[in-house]
């Protein structure tokens, strides 16, 4: 994971996972598309923004990216 991606995973951890650290809905917007940008760039597909109602969808790629994230 490239530098400027760790720094904002690290902060996404630290401020909103679990989600329910989340306060408002600029925070939601926020990270739902860092995480979605994220997944695209590392899992090469194309950029897609599932609803944030998909909470198992949004625990899945977070557990993906963390993967990632451990490996750099």
């Amino acid at each position: 994971m490239e530098e400027q991606d760790k720094k904002e995973w690290e902060d996404f951890k630290k401020n909103a996972y679990p989600f329910d650290k989340i306060k408002t809905n600029e925070q939601l917007k926020k990270y739902i598309a860092l995480i979605n940008r994220l997944h695209a760039k590392y899992y090469r597909h194309k950029l897609d923004n599932p609803c944030s109602c998909n909470g198992g969808l949004y625990r899945e790629r977070v557990a993906r990216l963390d993967k990632i994230y451990e490996r750099n």
